[in-house]
């Protein structure tokens, strides 16, 4: 389905392709992006195929038992500054790449990566 590499980055660890076909791609839907930042405390969740397996979904935290996922850190230094959000919620290891979804606007805030 992806036609061009756009942009590749190692360091904020993610890959842009454009599409073609969209006749053929257009049922699956799409996700928006949530142009503002994540405020601390705010509740997401992570759709994910960890490894390649079935979709799953991430929402309850790691941290705190029975809890939804949340917002930790809005501004946290990943491999470059103040460039990843950091949250607690239990996601499976090779699920990097999976969009972080607000549950307020159902948009994309960020891109899980650094373990499951």
């Amino acid at each position: 389905m992806g036609d061009q590499l756009i942009v590749s980055d190692d360091t904020l660890d993610f890959s842009l392709f454009s599409g073609k076909n969209f006749d053929n791609i257009r049922g699956s839907g799409y996700l928006e992006l949530d142009e503002r930042k994540p405020e601390k405390g705010e509740e997401i969740y992570i759709p994910q195929h960890p490894s390649g397996e079935v979709k799953e979904l991430g929402i309850t935290s790691d941290q705190e038992c029975g809890a939804n996922c949340k917002v930790d850190d809005p501004t946290y230094g990943g491999y470059a500054a103040a460039s990843d959000v950091s949250y607690f919620c239990d996601t499976a290891g090779g699920s990097s790449g999976s969009p972080v979804l607000s549950r307020k606007t159902h948009k994309v805030i960020a891109l899980h990566h650094f373990d499951g």
